[in-house]
This record gives structure tokens, sequence and C-alpha cells, in this order.
């Protein structure tokens, strides 16, 4: 994901000849979030996520669900869980821990859980998150991304935070790997 580059000025002239100069345009503050999701795989903003803080449920589908190994990092510090699929998105083995990657076709499902965060939690369980998948918002070189998509659970489409395969590393995958048919991480046996 590249952030969307703020509005390009011509920051000090002034080309009416009268009063003084503009000052120099402000540094954008919002963001918008990517999502994958066409058919081409091009970014599309999701109209719920305008900046990164956004307070969103987590959709989470490897280490982080219940008896996985990451699973404490979230322990008191969630509301509830619900179990919710991602439409549109592969899953691929990694060393110890999945992949998800947008779908060209479309077609696939990973099967996960939406985790519902308290206000007074949310902004270190998405720091902690966030340093656990090695996102940092200014790497595009980033393993993971971190965007919304909409998952679906029993009572219809929620938007989520979710962390994807970042850019590269998405492309290898793509070209190079075989997706867990199932959806499903961990693989059984």
């Amino acid at each position: 994901m590249v952030p969307a580059a703020a509005p390009q000025h011509a920051a000090g002239r002034h080309t009416c000849g009268a009063g003084p100069a503009p000052p120099p345009p402000r540094r954008a503050t919002q963001r918008w979030i990517t999502v994958g999701g066409t058919s081409d795989n091009a970014p599309t903003p999701h109209p719920e996520a305008r900046v990164t803080e956004r307070h969103l449920p987590f959709f989470v589908y490897g280490t982080l669900r219940a008896g996985e190994r990451n699973h404490a990092l979230l322990a008191g510090r969630t509301a509830s869980w619900t179990p919710a699929t991602l439409p549109g998105t592969l899953l691929f083995e990694g060393p110890g821990y999945p992949f998800a990657v947008a779908d060209p076709a479309g077609a696939a499902v990973v099967h996960g859980d939406v985790v519902d965060i308290p206000p007074e939690h949310f902004a270190r369980v998405l720091a902690d998150l966030d340093r656990l998948e090695s996102y940092a918002p200014d790497d595009p070189g980033s393993l993971y991304l971190r965007v919304v998509r909409d998952v679906h659970t029993a009572r219809g489409p929620r938007a989520a935070w979710l962390y994807l395969a970042g850019p590269s590393l998405a492309a290898d995958l793509l070209d190079s790997a075989h997706p867990i048919p199932t959806g499903t991480w961990p693989l059984p046996g």
C-alpha cells in the first residue's frame, strides 16, 4: 500500500500579482487505507477507513487464533470473538504462520475470527499487532500490510482490520506457491 500523495500546490508562488504570497500548503493528515478487490487487483479505498487509527475489529486467521502461539497477545484485551470469512482472498502456508493474499479470481475464502477490542485497549493492541506483523505504515516493503476489508459473519458483513502479505511477497506467492485449498490454518496433521 502506498499512501495517497498529498495534493501538490505551487508553494510560495503567487501568480495574480496582488497581495502577499499564500502560505505553503499544509501536510495532509488524512490517509486512505487501500483494499484490494477489483478483478485486476487495483486497490480501492474502503468507505469505512480514512485514518489508520480507526477503531474497527480485527480479522485474525493465523497465530492469533485460539490455541495458537500468539493468542496470548490478545488475552484480557478483547470483548468478543466471532467466526468469520474473508472472501476474495487466498491463504498460503508460511514458515510457521500463514499469509493472506488477494485472490486475482476473487473466488477463494479465508476462515478466521473477528475480534472486537474495547476502546481502552485499542491503541495498544493496534501497536502490538503492527509490531508482531512487522508492519510499518510508511514502508511499502513491509512483510504484511494492514488493510480494511469486509468480512462475513453469521450476522452479515463487517469492516475489519487485517494483515495481508505485502506486495512483493504476495506476487511471489501467487507466482510460485500453492494456496491452502480449505482457506483454514493451521493445516491438519
